[in-house]
């Protein structure tokens, strides 16, 4: 399956490379992006052939992957499907580019997914960078190309630092004669120097907080996000996010062994999701584009599922699905947002009104979006946050539980107070400026089936994902 995907790939990027008209460009990427689904499909119910099978030598297909293989293809193709009406009326050249460059970061995160080496998933998240690089820039404007050059040079910074961790993780492994692979890894992680091993998850979690948006490298993907075409943010503050996430989790899994460094890094983690959550609180209050806004939800989610990992128990469970339950619900937030950008031409806060009457089924949407990223029940995210704080309460960390909540609150009303003005306030000029001809109403009908879909998981909790998961923690 690996190598069809991979020929497939291949196949899409040349075909899109050597096509001049606009409508063969898009049907080749699309093309692509619904044959990786259906693979994603077959594997996802083949969970039981395909599960802890080893190919191409670095990589293994575990059941983490697998989930986050489907969830990202989901994304994926949402956000090309968004693209084509996004990019529309761009130049043949600058649409093959695009794509392209969309395809190459999909490959690159499936890659980083899969992989079961810590050197090769290091070499391909750092691929990623080129890949959002060429999508930010797709724009060629001042604000893309000051987005793009601070991401490169940041994100660079990060990968380095971490490649430095890297190395500090390989001389120990010379030493127990074991190789970079997670499993070798895990098995030497009780003789490992705990100083050592210190160090090292503090450089890979610097360098890797570039990609997962939270401290201390955040701030060029907040720039990254607001810099570039609005159906690629989503698939970039949900996808790469979630591959990211997948890297800081198998990190995490190796510390285990070792009682005393994950004792230290469990506290790393919470002090990074309270600092976190304290700077979007600040910085949401402070935004005027809805872009941004949406990436510093990203922030604080990401926050979340940190808080969970260091919280350890049932917080790791409940920090996996928040990551799944994001991914999407952050994606159709932002494909939902470019429609109203498109709508209206402008992101920026106080420049829409009236988003219910000019589109009723993307208004809905919007709010079912904006409910699913507060936590509001039945949202899923209410379910998993309730399961991480529920574990503060009960400790001693209840303190911690105090500011996280104060700064949540904080967050929701600055989300909400700038929001839903677009949906309700009246302006009669508006309305009759909005390009109604950019509204997809089947389009936004999907993704509102989609959010429906899972606020009733998120309402029933159904024992099968319960279960499920716990095989993925099982041994956390």
């Amino acid at each position: 399956m690996a190598l069809f995907l991979l020929i497939v790939a291949l196949v899409a990027t040349l075909l899109i490379s050597v096509s001049k008209r606009r409508g063969k460009i898009f049907t080749f990427a699309l093309s692509f992006f619904a044959i990786q689904l259906l693979i994603s499909i077959y594997s996802f119910f083949s969970l039981s052939e395909l599960e802890n099978q080893i190919f191409f030598t670095y990589y293994l297909s575990d059941r983490l992957a697998l989930v986050m293989f489907f969830i990202t293809s989901i994304v994926a193709l949402l956000s090309v499907v968004s693209s084509y009406f996004y990019i529309l009326s761009d130049s043949s050249s600058k649409q093959r580019l695009y794509y392209i460059s969309l395809l190459m970061l999909d490959i690159m995160l499936l890659a980083v997914i899969f992989s079961n080496n810590i050197i090769v998933n290091w070499i391909f998240l750092e691929a990623t960078t080129l890949a959002v690089a060429f999508i930010s820039y797709h724009t060629r404007n001042s604000k893309a190309i000051e987005a793009t050059w601070k991401y490169i040079f940041i994100s660079s910074i990060g990968i380095a630092l971490a490649y430095l961790g890297i190395l500090l993780l390989g001389h120990e492994a010379t030493l127990y004669k074991a190789g970079l692979s997670y499993l070798e890894l895990t098995s030497i992680a009780h003789k490992i120097s705990p100083v050592i091993f210190k160090i090292s998850f503090l450089l890979i979690f610097i360098g890797y907080s570039s990609k997962l948006e939270v401290v201390p490298l955040y701030t060029p993907s907040i720039d990254i996000n607001h810099a570039s075409p609005t159906p690629s943010s989503g698939f970039i503050s949900s996808a790469l996010v979630g591959a990211a996430f997948v890297s800081i989790f198998r990190l995490y899994q190796i510390l285990i062994p070792n009682a005393e460094v994950i004792c230290w890094a469990k506290n790393v983690l919470i002090i990074v999701g309270i600092l976190s959550i304290v700077l979007t609180a600040v910085y949401a209050g402070r935004t005027d584009n809805y872009k941004r806004l949406l990436s510093y939800s990203t922030v604080e989610n990401c926050a979340i599922a940190m808080l969970g990992l260091g919280i350890g128990g049932i917080g790791v469970f409940a920090a996996i699905l928040h990551m799944f339950a994001h991914m999407i619900i952050k994606c159709i937030a932002f494909i939902q947002m470019s429609v109203v950008g498109r709508v209206y031409g402008s992101y920026k806060v106080g420049n829409q009104s009236d988003y219910f009457k000019a589109d009723p089924t993307g208004a809905v949407v919007l709010i079912f979006a904006l409910i699913s990223l507060m936590a509001f029940p039945p949202s899923i995210l209410f379910r998993t946050e309730i399961s991480i704080f529920s574990l503060f309460a009960s400790g001693k960390l209840w303190w911690v539980l105090i500011i996280i909540m104060i700064m949540l609150l904080a967050i929701i009303y600055w989300i909400f107070e700038k929001s839903l003005p677009v949906l309700y306030k009246h302006s009669t000029s508006r309305i009759s400026q909005c390009n109604i001809e950019e509204i997809r109403p089947v389009f936004s009908s999907v993704m509102l089936f989609i959010l429906i879909v899972m606020f009733f998981v998120g309402w029933t909790y159904p024992d099968a994902i319960i279960s499920f998961l716990m095989r993925i923690t099982a041994n956390v």
